[in-house]
């Protein structure tokens, strides 16, 4: 195993990747099973904290600014039930900022910038819960209670009344049972 490191950590360093394999090859302190004493395990990255400091230099920047845009946040926005969007603008934070509806509430949104989640509000509201299950062909909507992240409800369908269960963050039915 400690040839086929060596040849390896060469290699890289011979076509410019030396950042990558040093990450790679670092120590642990501990030797493994087949493993020289500290050596790394196969597959994992060293700690940034114990990498040389040339080699922290040289490893990739991350773009901590990189945004998803206006067009693809509207997109994501109603598929979680946004609608009458107004007012999108990216922050200097990088997250973006709206007004909208969100299953039949008018609410201020602040949205992710990298990944379209919406941030605020953390969760929906009752009224909102109720909207949606009549959205879903529920009626008689009653007994709303937050359990955490989720909501239940007693509602109507198809003269059969439900237990039903609803993800306080996105507003989806995650289970329903005839009561």
């Amino acid at each position: 195993m400690q040839k086929k490191t060596l040849i390896a950590l060469s290699a890289a360093l011979m076509i410019g990747a030396a950042p990558a394999a040093i990450a790679q090859v670092g120590t642990t302190g501990e030797a493994g099973a087949g493993q020289a004493p500290g050596m790394q395990q196969p597959g994992t990255v060293m700690p940034l904290e114990r990498m040389p400091p040339a080699t922290i230099e040289a490893a990739p920047q991350i773009d901590t600014q990189a945004t998803i845009d206006e067009e693809r946040v509207r997109e994501l926005l109603e598929a979680r039930g946004v609608t009458d969007v107004e007012d999108l603008e990216r922050g200097d934070d990088g997250f973006y900022t709206a007004s909208a509806t969100w299953y039949g509430e008018d609410v201020d949104l602040r949205i992710d910038g990298v990944s379209g989640v919406i941030v605020e509000p953390e969760r929906l509201n009752e009224d909102q819960i109720a909207y949606v299950l009549e959205e879903e062909g529920f009626s008689e909507v009653s007994d709303i209670e937050r359990e955490g992240e989720f909501y239940t409800a007693t509602a109507e369908r198809d003269d059969s009344e439900y237990r039903v269960r609803v993800d306080a963050r996105t507003g989806a039915v995650i289970e329903e049972e005839e009561a």
